[in-house]
C-alpha cells in the first residue's frame, strides 16, 4: 500500500493544477504557466509587428511625436537625413535636415506651405547666374527688368509705370533713356548713329547730294499743269500751292458774297485749280454748272531722290 501511495504522489508532481495555468499575455507572475492560448496571442502579436531587420509594410504608417515628428535615416558616419514636420501655424509644412553625430544641423531645406511643383536644379536659373534657353515672361501691372551693381540701381527695361504703354530703356547713373512710344522713338540725349544704308543703296553720310535735291517755284493760272524739276518723277516730289491773285472782289460782292469761295489745289493729274466760285462768275463748268472766275496760284515743288 505504501508503495502505491508513493507512486501516486510522484505522479501528482508531474501535473500542473488549473489554478496555476494562465492565458494572460501581460502577467509578471512566477507562479503560473502560460497556456497555448497565451503563447498563440503573443506569437500573433509578434508576427504583426515590423522587424528591426526590415520588411514590407502594406498599410499607412503614422508617426506622432508632437509638432516636430520626423523620420531619421542614418549613414555609417552617423549623419542623419531627417524629414521633420513643423507646427500648424508655421509658414513651412516641414524641413529636410542633414544633421551630424553631434546633433548639429549642417544643411537645411525648408518646404513652404504653398501649392506648386518642386523643380530640378538643372531646370531653374540660379541666383549666381546661368543660361536661359527659353522665353522669359514678366506678367505684372508694372513689368520691367532691372539691373543692379553693388546694390545700386543701374538700368531697367520695361514699362515706365502701370498707367503707360510706353516702353523704356533707362540708365539710372547717366539719366539717359530711349522711349518707344506709340508713334515715335524718343531719345533724351544726342544720338550717335553709324553710317546706315537704305534699301535703295543710299548711305546716311552721303545721302544729301546736290544732284539728289531740286527746288522750283513760280506761279500758274487756273488749269495749268504743275511742272516737275528736271530729272525727277512725280513720286519723288512734294509741292505746295497758294492763291496769288484774286478776282475783282467788288463784282463778287454785288453778286452774292455769302455763296463765294476760293479754291486752290493740285488734282491727281497735277492740274492746278486756282479760281473763285460765285453766282456772278464769268465762266461756267460744263459738268456741274458751277460759275467761277480764273485766278493765279503760287507754287513750290521739292524733289528728293
Amino acid at each position: 500500500m505504501k508503495d502505491l501511495i508513493d507512486a501516486l504522489n510522484r505522479n501528482l508532481s508531474n501535473y500542473i493544477p488549473n489554478s496555476k495555468k494562465s492565458s494572460a499575455t501581460n502577467s509578471a507572475s512566477n507562479d503560473t504557466v502560460a497556456t497555448s492560448a497565451a503563447v498563440k496571442a503573443v506569437n500573433d502579436n509578434a508576427n504583426s509587428r515590423f522587424s528591426k531587420q526590415g520588411g514590407e509594410v502594406s498599410g499607412r504608417i503614422t508617426i506622432r511625436n508632437g509638432d516636430y515628428s520626423g523620420i531619421d535615416l542614418m549613414n555609417d558616419a552617423k549623419y542623419r537625413f531627417i524629414l521633420e514636420t513643423k507646427p500648424h501655424n508655421n509658414n513651412d509644412i516641414g524641413t529636410i535636415i542633414y544633421r551630424n553625430s553631434a546633433w548639429e544641423n549642417e544643411a537645411q531645406i525648408k518646404i513652404p506651405k504653398k501649392t506648386g511643383t518642386l523643380a530640378i536644379f538643372e531646370e531653374v536659373l540660379s541666383q549666381q547666374g546661368g543660361t536661359l534657353r527659353g522665353i522669359l515672361e514678366i506678367d505684372t501691372t508694372n513689368s520691367f527688368l532691372r539691373g543692379k551693381r553693388k546694390g545700386n540701381h543701374g538700368w531697367y527695361i520695361g514699362f515706365q509705370n502701370s498707367e503707360s504703354d510706353d516702353a523704356y530703356f533707362y540708365h539710372y547713373i547717366y539719366e539717359t533713356y530711349v522711349a518707344l512710344k506709340q508713334n515715335a522713338a524718343e531719345f533724351n540725349k544726342n544720338v550717335i548713329a553709324p553710317d546706315f544704308q537704305t534699301n535703295k543703296g543710299k548711305r546716311l553720310s552721303s545721302a544729301l547730294q546736290k544732284s539728289d535735291i531740286a527746288v522750283i517755284s513760280g506761279s500758274l493760272t487756273n488749269g495749268a499743269t504743275l511742272p516737275l524739276p528736271s530729272g525727277f518723277n512725280q513720286n519723288q516730289c512734294r509741292w505746295l500751292v497758294s492763291i496769288k491773285a484774286d478776282v475783282n472782289i467788288d463784282r463778287v460782292k454785288k453778286s452774292d458774297l455769302e455763296n463765294t469761295r476760293t479754291e486752290c489745289y493740285v488734282d491727281n493729274n497735277r492740274r492746278v485749280v486756282a479760281r473763285v466760285i460765285s453766282r456772278g462768275g464769268t465762266h461756267t463748268e460744263s459738268k456741274t454748272g458751277i460759275r467761277y472766275d480764273n485766278s493765279e496760284a503760287n507754287y513750290i515743288v521739292i524733289g528728293i531722290k
